[in-house]
């Protein structure tokens, strides 16, 4: 059977939150038409993941109207009956199968529009005969799930159908012959093993399917107890729902496990279970399909996801410097120079030196501030090159020192070095030197008149450690864990009223990510803090 698809009911929901996602994300990139070209790539990008998991599932999905009308099938329909999408859409869902399967939807949708006058969207399984285009019939097994809008309004259905007709024909042979069933199980491409009821103990048959999947031979199988097969954190679910099957309570039909090939390869299974007579004893009949290729997949959705979120936070950020902090000292700039210029004509030169200062500050301030925005945006557009060199690491920290010894004599701050004499390391110069900056630019900024900052340097076995400390105001627990962080806004004045936009940490922490190094911090408010990184 080519089926490689979880459970249903799981599979509907996840699509489900896939489309609801999907259509939030349109929304909003609708309201944002004219932002960076990156999101709308990343977008482009998670919409062809979603319409690839639906087009390539060996599954068909498919949707109704509320009238039960079709208005989705998915292109897996010629693989089910034979027809193309476009076909099939002129057909009706009672059109598709035999009339007692017809009786069964129908009471089935009866009980379903009565469930939902109580807004209760019960989803529907049944297992169904339909007719391929060439007259025979399969059987399929449907799922029906509501699909509700932001409201909560049913706005259609949405269905996943799975030929079964393999498991059908195998549950027959079961019944008929055993040795008929061997046959048609090495064919089959449906994992199928049959293990001795003794919660696992040893499989009394497994197809040429569950040899592949596992890489254990049909001989070797014999040798291997089916529990041994499962990862560590599935055993205790299958060992649990086996002893329920045993002891005759109800336990699930279908279910996701983990399993350990030959080779120490995780696969994900969908694996389900019934006790059968086989070999005159009682046994577990057990089926698998292998859906590691669907996890992976869904995997690489989710990041697609995340990757979205983050660019969208990252466009905001970048907006938000724009629109305010940058737009501030530009207003300081000319307002002071308005009041300079007057004065100067008034022959009033009384206070002028104050209003050239903070003219210094608030264009020193615009500077940095467009330093981290050329750096960041090249960084994220993919124009900043990787370029490490050998170089002296304690000659960039000094002269990163010597940068700032103006600015911080301005609050009677002593900035001290520990340093070893030489420390040679091979990296991106700039991109050290612009995490150095800002960070003894914070340093400086939430540190009181009178403050001392130290910069350290350790050379340990595998690493280098930097470190730069003061003993300013420090830094709330609660606000610990958004510093480097591009979706929260975490910026607060300095101890002269110093204004921030939070860009200077996550520049930091991604320049020295791109080093294989990792960045932290630790502090108590009130008594200072100190930031680490390493090379």
């Amino acid at each position: 059977m080519k089926n490689q698809d979880k459970s249903k009911e799981e599979l509907i929901k996840e699509l489900l939150e896939l489309k609801q996602a999907h259509d939030a994300l349109k929304v909003s990139f609708n309201k944002h038409i004219n932002q960076q070209k990156l999101v709308e790539a990343a977008l482009l990008e998670n919409e062809r993941k979603y319409r690839l998991l639906a087009q390539n599932s060996s599954d068909v999905i498919w949707t109704l109207d509320n009238d039960y009308r079709f208005t989705y099938i998915s292109p897996s329909i010629y693989q089910l009956r034979g027809l193309t999408p476009e076909e099939a859409m002129l057909e009706t869902i009672q059109d598709t199968m035999t009339p007692d399967s017809q009786e069964a939807v129908y009471q089935s949708i009866v009980n379903g529009q009565e469930n939902e006058r109580a807004k209760n969207y019960v989803p529907v399984q049944l297992e169904i005969e339909q007719y391929h285009k060439d007259g025979h019939l399969i059987w399929v097994e449907i799922s029906l799930r509501a699909m509700l809008n932001d409201l909560g309004e049913k706005i259609g259905y949405v269905g996943i159908s799975r030929d079964i007709t393999l498991r059908k024909m195998a549950e027959e042979a079961l019944r008929q012959s055993e040795e008929k069933f061997r046959s048609l199980a090495d064919t089959a491409k449906v994992v199928i093993d049959i293990v001795a009821d003794d919660m696992g103990a040893k499989h009394l048959y497994v197809n040429e399917e569950w040899s592949r999947v596992h890489g254990y031979s049909k001989e070797e199988a014999q040798y291997i107890k089916p529990i041994d097969l499962v990862a560590p954190d599935s055993r205790q679910q299958v060992l649990d729902n086996a002893a329920k099957r045993i002891r005759g309570e109800k336990a699930p039909i279908n279910y996701e496990i983990k399993s350990i090939t030959k080779l120490g390869e995780i696969k994900y299974l969908e694996f389900s279970s019934t006790i059968v007579k086989f070999d005159n004893q009682r046994a577990f009949l057990t089926t698998a399909i292998d859906i590691t290729k669907r996890k992976h997949a869904e995997e690489a959705l989710r990041k697609s996801e995340t990757k979205l979120r983050e660019l969208n936070a990252q466009k905001d950020k970048f907006f938000s410097i724009i629109a305010h902090d940058l737009r501030s000292p530009f207003s300081a700039i000319i307002g002071l120079s308005d009041l300079l210029t007057d004065q100067i004509k008034d022959k009033d030169y009384a206070g002028i030196d104050l209003y050239a200062k903070m003219i210094g500050q608030s264009s020193q301030k615009a500077l940095d501030l467009l330093m981290n925005l050329l750096e960041w945006t090249r960084a994220h557009t993919g124009r900043m090159v990787f370029n490490p060199e050998k170089f002296i690491l304690t000659d960039l920290i000094e002269d990163n020192k010597l940068l700032f010894d103006l600015i911080a004599g301005q609050k009677d701050i002593i900035i001290k070095n520990v340093l070893p004499k030489e420390i040679t390391v091979f990296a991106d110069k700039s991109m050290i030197s612009t995490v150095l900056r800002n960070l003894i630019s914070n340093a400086i900024k939430f540190s009181g008149k009178g403050g001392e900052i130290n910069i350290s340097v350790e050379k340990n076995a595998n690493e280098i450690l930097v470190s730069i400390s003061d003993n300013g105001v420090g830094i709330a627990p609660k606000r610990l864990d958004k510093l480097f962080r591009i979706d929260e806004s975490d910026s607060t004045p300095g101890t002269n009223n110093e204004k921030g936009t939070g860009l200077g940490l996550i520049l930091c922490k991604e320049f020295v990510e791109k080093h294989g190094g990792k960045i932290w911090v630790e502090s108590e408010e009130g008594k200072g803090s100190t930031f680490y990184f390493t090379l």
